[in-house]
């Protein structure tokens, strides 16, 4: 039989207790960074764990062929969630967003993270709204070019 102190025996009971909410409370995933490691839990059926994402790669834009015109609205681009996390701000519908600047913001535990557009356009439209929690990849806003 193993031991147990009274720090260790508490620390159990702390984590039985967050375990109990998280179930009573209908959780779907948790991720949890910090100096000690990494973790992530999620409920059956699962989800893909961000921790072991490949980091996101920014395309280049396509630009039209010498003389081709294009149409105003003929592309949409999508703003995703690069991680698990809440909606803290999220760019207003009609709102013109360039290239690389912030289009929403997210709360990583702790930490809030500036979400970047890859393309420039105009705000058409939200799939997500302030206080939502959101998975990896979930899309949080779509622009229109």
């Amino acid at each position: 039989m193993i031991e147990i102190d009274d720090e260790a025996r508490s620390a159990i009971t702390n984590a039985r207790a967050l375990l109990d909410a998280m179930l009573a409370g209908g959780w779907e995933q948790v991720c949890i960074t910090g100096e000690e490691g990494d973790y992530f839990l999620a409920r059956v059926p699962g989800t893909p764990n961000p921790l072991l994402a490949p980091a996101a790669v920014a395309l280049p834009a396509v630009e039209p062929a010498s003389g081709q015109q294009t149409s105003v609205g003929s592309q949409t681009h999508t703003v995703k969630a690069p991680h698990v996390g809440t909606v803290v701000w999220i760019a207003a519908v009609g709102a013109v967003i360039g290239k690389g600047e912030t289009a929403a913001r997210i709360a990583v535990l702790d930490e809030t993270m500036e979400i970047a557009a890859s393309n420039a356009g105009v705000v058409s439209s939200h799939a997500a709204k302030i206080g939502d929690l959101v998975e990896y990849a979930h899309d949080l806003v779509t622009l229109v070019a």
